[in-house]
């Protein structure tokens, strides 16, 4: 291999190439180029003669495999311009002809071709379709309530032993879903426990009730005062006499009730001694029933086996009469058609000669058992754990310190044993640590770091440690790793410090940004930044703080999209649709945001009509407006679910209720308006399953497992993830993001795979807070340790990944308490030495002198003057309309407002303005910031967003007294004073075009998908006035100005009265003569 004779891993790199019948397990620590080593042996492999169709790589993810798959084209094409003929030339060409031979994808695409190319010997429909994670868990769900209907009749033993230890079957949900998600465990069971001694306990508290109600007025006085013990004493001794014919499930939930001691606050009791022993009495009966709720969760936990354990099997069997397969199938078949099948293992085996895998550090244990099958030895037997792979039949790589799916199946021991396994019989182990991703100083801090917490050798939790050595000199600027430090406060929230977090992070890379920081003397832009969060909840903190400023940012891995502000808001409205005798929904959609009418109102309507509901009928005379707009909305949604598709009426339903209006003009309204359009995105495929408008209100219910919006913005962004989202990926600058404490580890599962068949052990508990154990396995208590041992371990791992995705500085949030630096990342506070304010960049990256100059105008020092993007963050809402309207199918033609005005009305009637675009962007922008922050430094931003578009010093200077002179003039402070007032709003309607003019031609569609932005919209009592700016120096000719600019101002009060049913009316306001026209085009008094 050329180029990295000087490397201090340099051989293992030229072994990876050149030794091609030895099989290999690669080490690839983070940034040291897996891909590439991957590249280089398929191309080795390609030059001594191997075909392409005989060489598969298997990769972690598609887009792995997409980036993989590129990377080898552009290596073929690379060698085979370099060869001038013979045979190396032949191979080359031969490869370019044959390429798309060669399987590079995941795992499962992987199977799935398998199982497609052999059907029979599968046992599998030759069409059968591949369920994703998303529609795995919806046609899980379904066939549980299924199951569960149909459970007393087919099965009334599991049944009573339901009644006899007072389960339910929605708290056995979960037991089935993770023997569904692990069909190859065995859930391990101890059926031969008896039952607890419930009576002893149960003796043991009514004896001190007993007591309690001798000392009754003692209780009730000290629950007066507010004591949560007492009121808990207070309401056991009102139920316990209806315990004496109880079953022993209702005894169980009485005794589950008993308060704990902390629950006694002793100044509210009337005699403090007395309350003393009460409290110590409390603390051991607790003892007593805590030890009694683990016995009886231990004891129902063989019975819950008994009613799950078979309806896997059954589930199975649900999927295969759908045509479906989920990811589990694809696995489970192929190894069992390998396995079982001599012919078929031997043909694929010679069909796929060479096994390429990636990231093997995360695979699933049955991939394991697919590789060794098809590498290994077809004499040696059927036991992959014997099997012997041929020479150079595999090439593993992977990164043990980077294994982080548990969660996913991923398992840190099966690594273990396939390296020991290629080992034992002849492979060998290559270890890559020199990092071309890191500068040097990122690169010591983590070896300093994580020194202590991966070990010299791997155990069987814990990967061994391996030095970064870097491979990249680092240019000009700071470099290395920082922290952002919140001192801290008694009794702060976490929400509020993480949000404090987010304004710090923000603020920080708008400021960098805006400076012209040139690291390596290359600007820095929004693509450079990376925000990560240990959780997924907290994604939306951040991406939030960074949309409030007008950051561009992308959100990876945060909730789904079936937990956003607008499915909740439309969920109600979607129900009362579809099943018009729904009152609970009617009543929830009217006491909602949309529609936000009183109780007051909705008694007096129901108290007329003796129920809440809607008739065929009109509503009489006198009816509230707001129930009249109301059951408008629901006849008008009704029609549309009877005459279209239901995603197509979904679609409809959300321009009708003006929800991208609502979601596009609030906060963070862009991912707001992304998670709306994939939403009726995915809706619209429903149309293709033959669902109904229920089907699909069922759908939104259940909560669609899309975990993010559709991107309503191309080009660069802050991107914002979850951890587990990051692998693979890098920035110049990564922070990571909150500054509370860690999580608390909790184990709920361990798979114990040193077993055949492997044995599954799964908790159950109830509440989101104070879990309380319902199932509990068996040896629960020494199982939850080991486990507990694999996760701590795999938290360190998640730090190591989180602190290598950095290129240039890595940022951690820290929290300072008099005890040390604490953070979710708390194993690296220790570490952390320089503050945020250390980093000192360069001068800005300038090219003209005169710009530099200009910088120095406005302010003592250059680099507090933010150079905005303006031109780009005006476009935002275009950009999102446009992209919204490319959703919503064929048959509109996409077109702004502002383009129907032009076509409609022909050539602009006026020269261009004398002091040109860049001077109308600079005004609109300063109006847009003085509507939101009144008290804005105008001289300070005028300057900052002039210099940003190539205003000239003059320029500036009376665009700053123009600004000035506006909001001091009395239409201003009307906007001021108005009840609500939106700037620089967004929207996009669906209409028909009114005339010839304002269709394109012959042949184009009729209706229209218009998208503008309103410049501001004020709200006055019950109406609403749009005000559009206008900048042109216009002279005399503002009359023939208004006259063509009317149409347009007209259109967007007829839309934004449709969309809000509010009276709207419009103003042209022409800002540098201070003159105002209406929506007609006619002079008018502001």
């Amino acid at each position: 291999m050329t180029g990295v004779g000087g490397l201090v891993d340099a051989a293992a790199r030229k072994r990876i190439e050149d030794d091609l019948d030895c099989n290999f397990v690669v080490e690839a620590a983070a940034g040291t180029g897996k891909t590439t080593s991957l590249v280089g042996r398929m191309l080795s492999l390609v030059l001594s003669g191997v075909p392409l169709e005989n060489i598969a790589a298997v990769t972690f993810t598609r887009k792995a495999a997409a980036h993989l798959s590129e990377a080898l084209q552009e290596r073929l094409e690379q060698a085979a311009a370099n060869e001038r003929r013979g045979k190396r030339k032949s191979l080359l060409v031969q490869a370019l002809d044959t390429r798309e031979q060669a399987f590079i994808g995941t795992i499962h695409s992987f199977c799935a071709r398998m199982l497609r190319e052999r059907p029979v010997e599968a046992g599998v429909t030759p069409d059968f379709s591949e369920l994703d994670e998303a529609d795995a868990a919806v046609l899980r769900d379904r066939f549980w309530r299924k199951y569960v209907e149909e459970l007393p009749e087919k099965n009334p033993q599991a049944w009573g032993g339901l009644k006899q230890t007072g389960l339910d079957v929605d708290s056995l949900q979960p037991l089935f879903n993770s023997q569904a998600a692990n069909p190859d465990v065995e859930i391990a069971v101890d059926s031969t426990g008896a039952p607890p001694d419930v009576r002893t306990v149960s003796g043991k508290v009514f004896s001190f009730l007993n007591q309690m109600q001798s000392c009754l007025q003692d209780v009730q006085s000290a629950a007066g005062n507010g004591d949560k013990a007492a009121e808990v004493i207070r309401h056991l001794l009102a139920r316990r006499v209806h315990l004496n014919s109880a079953s022993t499930p209702d005894v169980i939930e009485f005794l589950a009730l008993f308060p704990r001691e902390k629950a006694i606050t002793l100044k509210k009791w009337p005699d403090r001694n007395a309350a003393k022993v009460i409290k110590q009495n409390l603390a051991s009966l607790r003892t007593s029933i805590d030890d009694l709720l683990t016995e009886w969760a231990g004891y129902r936990y063989s019975f819950a086996v008994d009613v799950t354990r078979p309806a896997v099997p059954l589930y199975g069997e649900y999927r295969r009469s759908e045509g479906v397969l989920d990811f589990g199938d694809l696995l489970l078949k192929t190894r069992d058609m390998l396995r079982d099948n001599p012919a078929v293992r031997r043909y694929f085996s010679a069909r796929y000669a060479r096994l390429l895998v990636d990231e093997f550090q995360d695979t699933d244990p049955v991939q394991a058992e697919i590789m060794f099958l098809l590498a290994g030895e077809a004499s040696d037997g059927t036991d992959w754990r014997r099997l012997s792979p041929r020479k150079g039949s595999l090439f593993i790589v992977g990164d043990p310190k980077q294994s982080i799916y548990r969660f996913r199946r991923a398992d840190i021991g099966t690594y273990n044993f396939v390296r020991d396994r290629i080992l034992h019989t002849g492979g060998e182990l290559l270890t890559l640590q020199t990092n071309f991703r890191s500068a040097p100083a990122v690169c010591e801090w983590v070896n300093e770091a994580f020194a202590e917490k991966l070990p010299a050798r791997s155990t069987a939790e814990q990967a061994r440690r391996v030095d970064l050595i870097p491979g990249m000199q680092c240019g000009a600027g700071p470099s290395g790793v920082f922290f952002i430090d919140h001192p801290a406060e008694d009794r702060i929230r976490q929400e509020v410090l993480q949000r404090r977090d987010a304004e710090v992070i923000a603020e920080w890379i708008e400021k960098t940004v805006a400076s012209g920081a040139c690291p390596d003397g290359k600007p820095l832009s929004w693509e450079d930044f990376l925000v990560l969060t240990p959780y997924k909840k907290e994604t939306a903190i951040y991406a939030d703080a960074l949309e409030v400023r007008g950051i561009p940012c992308d959100v990876t891995g945060g909730e789904g999209i079936g937990n956003s502000e607008e499915l909740a808001l439309l969920l109600p409205f979607l129900r009362a649709v579809a099943d018009p005798g729904n009152s609970g929904a009617l009543l929830a959609w009217l006491r909602g945001p949309l529609c936000g009418i009183d109780d007051e109102t909705l008694y007096r309507f129901v108290k007329d009509r003796k129920r809440l509901s809607f008739g065929k009928e009109d509503l009489p005379d006198g009816t509230d407006p707001r129930l009249t707009r109301a059951k408008g909305l629901l006849d008008e949604s009704r029609r549309i679910v009877a005459f279209y598709s239901p995603g197509a009426a979904l679609s409809k339903i959300v321009d009708l209720l003006g929800l991208f209006l609502l979601a596009g003009s609030g906060k963070a309204g862009e991912r707001r308006a992304g998670v709306l359009a994939k939403v009726l995105h995915l809706a619209g495929e429903k149309d293709f399953e033959g669902a109904t408008f229920r089907d699909l209100v069922k759908w939104l219910e259940d909560g669609p497992g899309q975990e993010q919006g559709l991107p309503l913005r191309s080009g660069s962004a802050v991107r914002v993830m979850n951890v587990h989202q990051a692998k693979g990926l890098e920035a110049p600058v990564v922070f990571l993001a909150n500054p509370v404490p860690p999580r608390d580890i909790t184990a709920n599962s361990h798979i114990d795979r040193g077993s055949e068949p492997p044995q599954g052990y799964f908790l159950v508990t109830a509440g989101e807070y104070n879990k309380t154990e319902l199932l509990r396995p068996p040896c629960w208590e020494e199982i939850k340790k080991l486990e507990a041992n694999y996760l701590e371990a795999e938290r360190d791992r998640l730090q190591y990944v989180a602190a290598t995705r950095a290129g240039r500085l890595l940022v951690v949030s820290a929290t300072t308490k008099s005890t040390g630096r604490e953070s979710s990342w708390n194993g690296l506070a220790p570490f952390l030495k320089r503050d945020l304010s250390d980093i000192q960049f360069e001068l800005p990256c300038v090219e003209k002198p005169a710009e530099a100059e200009q910088l120095l105008l406005f302010g003592e020092e250059p680099d507090e003057l933010f150079r905005k993007d303006v031109s780009a963050l005006r476009g935002i809402g275009e950009e999102r309309a446009k992209k919204v309207s490319s959703l919503s199918g064929e048959g509109y033609e996409s077109l702004s407002v502002t383009e129907l005005t032009h076509r409609v009305g022909g050539r602009f009637p006026y020269g261009e303005d004398g002091d040109g675009m860049a001077w109308g962007t600079v005004l609109h922008r300063l109006l847009e910031m003085l509507a939101t922050d009144p008290d804005i430094d105008i001289p300070l931003t005028a300057g900052r967003v002039g210099i940003t578009e190539g205003l000239d010093s003059g320029q500036i200077a009376r665009m700053t007294e123009l600004v000035g002179r506006i909001r001091e003039s009395a239409f201003w402070n009307r906007i001021m004073a108005s009840e609500r007032r939106l700037a620089e709003v967004p929207f996009m309607v669906k209409t028909a075009a009114v005339s010839e003019k304002e269709k394109r031609g012959a042949g184009y569609p009729e209706s229209l998908l218009l998208s503008g932005t309103v410049d501001l919209a004020m709200l006055e009592g019950e109406c609403w006035t749009l005000v559009d700016y206008k900048t042109n120096s216009a002279g005399n000719e503002t009359d023939t100005l208004a006259a063509y600019y009317s149409p347009q101002l007209s259109r967007y009060v007829r839309h934004w009265q449709e969309l809000t049913n509010q009276h709207t009316r419009g103003l042209l306001w022409f800002v540098e003569s201070d003159e105002f026209f209406d929506e007609k085009g006619e002079r008018t008094a502001p």
